[in-house]
Formats: structure tokens, sequence, C-alpha cells
């Protein structure tokens, strides 16, 4: 049997803990590990969870640290799993189908070698779902969005053999750092398999990342510059034509919207070509309503 890790990167959020609890004890299939990183939660996360590894239902590890942020969460389980099994990030807001891990089993025993892993969409319970065409087997995480333009929560299970000793980077005094930067590091060893399986769901927060999203930015320009910089290098090695201009345009624009919004200049980038300089008027209206 294949070792499965949900891994639940958690803040303060026991009262949302306990409904994602709720939908793995209905699992079909309990041959998962819930792995928990508390990144300095002064809530009774700790306590709810000791609880609910007192009931021995399924195998819960529970692992605190001192408040850093998700991507320094998702590193300390990295460290934890090692390169054994699979791992499938599962927000501590979020739930699961109650055939969600049967479902990923039965999906990585008949993974193609070299596969990284699987895709999965994220349901909503309030939008309409556009997923990729189903002559796409295999496909980078990035180009979900910038090849295919679909703007989609996913849902991914890796494979930990492939992630060896890869780790999210972090940056004294800054907490957040955009998971896009790992799916870009992984796109260097191979591809995952996309499948439309209705088995992860989640409902938009107004306290949640997405929705503060240039908030968070703004009080993280290190961390931000970083993936901008990395995503301007994923265009320029895997997209071509009109497309290639159009991403590069914008993420000129998050970058120079961000750098009006920002003090901190010695990360700004000063360097603009011709085309960028242009883009000014333009990056100011950004500034404008995303930092105003």
């Amino acid at each position: 049997m294949h070792k499965v890790f949900i891994f639940t990167p958690t803040y303060n959020r026991v009262e949302n803990l306990k409904k994602l609890y709720e939908s793995l004890r209905k699992q079909t299939c309990k041959e998962f590990i819930w792995l928990i990183v508390d990144d300095g939660s002064n809530d009774s996360t700790e306590f709810y969870i000791r609880q609910l590894q007192s009931e021995n239902i399924f195998d819960i590890v529970y692992l605190k640290k001192e408040n850093g942020g998700k991507h320094t969460a998702y590193n300390l389980a990295l460290d934890y799993m090692g390169g054994e099994g699979w791992h499938m990030v599962v927000d501590s807001d979020d739930w699961l189908a109650s055939t969600a891990v049967e479902c990923i089993i039965k999906d990585i025993s008949s993974l193609q070698a070299g596969k990284l892993g699987v895709v999965y969409p994220k349901y909503s319970l309030t939008e309409e779902l556009r997923w990729l065409p189903e002559k796409v087997t295999e496909v980078n995480i990035p180009d979900i969005k910038l090849k295919y333009g679909i703007s989609v929560e996913t849902a991914i299970v890796i494979k930990n053999l492939f992630i060896g000793q890869l780790r999210l980077p972090s940056f004294e005094g800054e907490k957040f750092l955009s998971e896009e930067i790992f799916y870009i590091m992984l796109s260097e060893f191979g591809k995952f398999l996309p499948l439309n399986r209705r088995i992860y769901f989640f409902e938009y927060l107004e306290h949640g990342l997405t929705n503060n999203l240039f908030h968070l930015w703004k009080k993280n320009p290190k961390s931000t510059y970083l993936l901008f910089k990395e995503r301007k290098k994923y265009i320029l090695q895997n997209l071509s034509g009109f497309n290639r201009i159009v991403e590069l345009f914008k993420v000129s624009l998050n970058e120079q919207a961000l750098s009006l919004a920002t003090s901190k200049n010695e990360n700004i980038p000063q360097e603009l070509s011709v085309g960028e300089r242009m883009l000014k008027p333009l990056a100011y209206l950004f500034y404008l309503k995303r930092y105003k």
C-alpha cells in the first residue's frame, strides 16, 4: 500500500480544522497519515489535535514550530516525510470527499513512471469550474494558468522521492511566499497527470490568502520579487508567441506596481526595457487599485 500524507499547515484555525477532520474521519480508505504542522498557533489547536490522536481512528502526526509562514511549515513537513511516500496539501479551512484517499491511491498506483504526481481541481461551492481539455495528459502546474489561461485552485499529489532536498526559500522578517515558486521548481523534475475528480472542496474566506494577496505582497516584498523573477524566467523558457509577450507584461506591471507601494528600494528592479517603461502609467493605475 502506498504511504499517503495529507499535509495541513495551520495557524489559529482550530474551528476550521474540525470540518476537515470530519471529512478525514469519513474516508472510505484510512491508509493515510494526517500530518499537521502548527505554525505557532496560540489558540487551542494543540489541545484539539491531542484529543483526536487519543481517539486513534487514523494516524495523526502533530508538529509545532514558531510562527514563520506557510512556506516554512511546508519545509518542516518535507523534512519530516523525507523521500518516503506521497503527499497532498489540504488547507485547514478545506475538506475532502469521503472517497478522496481511495481515489488518490488508485490514481497513483496506475501512474506512469517518471510522472511527479497527479493534479486535481479544487471544487468551490459557489463558482463554476473550468478545467483542462481531455487531450492534455501531462502538465507543469504553472502552465494551467500561464499556458492554458485557467485560473483554478488545484490539489496536487506529489511523490516525495522526486523532491529530495528541494525546499522553499525564506527571508528574515517575512512570513509569506507564494507556492507558485515551488511549482516552478518542480517543473524541472517532470510533469503531472491532470485528472478532473471531485475529491477536494473549498470556500473563499474573507480573511483568506486569496482576498488579501496584494496586502501580503506589499508586506513581503523580497519574497514577492523572487516570485516575479522566477515567473519571468519560467515564461521565457516555456511560453512562446503572443502569450509569452502578454505574460511578461503582466509580470512587469506587477513588479512596477509593487515598487510604487514599497519603500524597500534595494529589492526594486531598476533596469526596465523600453516596453516596460511604456507600461509605467498602467502600472500606476494598478498601484492605485491594489495598494491604496
